[in-house]
């Protein structure tokens, strides 16, 4: 590879509006002692990055994780949650446009996250229930 196709990479790099290393972490301060992923990469254009991240901590918050499993299904409830939120905006919108066959999708769309937000939490409460090795199983 020419040197300066090598620089211009790292230029290009360094330009990008993905997080950088340090940003993309984020330090869970519950009992899980390591670093969790913040994943941006659902946000749509106008979304704002840190808003997302006081989502998922307060999703996080809100159902602490005991490790990296349950981490992940967190992150995942968080997401859903994300994603719900958005609809009431999209759907005033198509309201206003008339758009009636887009917000008969958008009520399926909506009923799909419902209904995998609801698995997801049920799923979480299963591995919380469940005793982690050194543990007493929960009542």
């Amino acid at each position: 590879m020419a040197l300066n196709q090598r620089n211009a990479g790292g230029k290009n790099g360094r330009r990008s509006s993905q997080p950088t290393r340090e940003e993309s972490y984020n330090f869970n301060a519950g009992n899980v002692p390591h670093y969790r992923r913040i994943d941006t990469s659902l946000l749509l254009t106008g979304e704002d990055p840190e808003e997302y991240r006081q989502h998922c901590q307060m999703v996080f918050d809100r159902f602490p994780a005991r490790d990296e499993v349950e981490q992940n299904v967190v992150q995942d409830l968080a997401n859903l949650q994300w994603r719900l939120n958005r609809i009431p905006d999209r759907e005033a919108a198509m309201f206003e446009k008339e758009d009636w066959a887009g917000v008969s999708t958008l009520a399926l769309y909506e009923q799909r996250l419902v209904d995998r937000f609801e698995q997801t939490r049920r799923m979480l409460i299963k591995l919380q229930m469940e005793a982690l090795p050194g543990e007493k199983a929960r009542p």
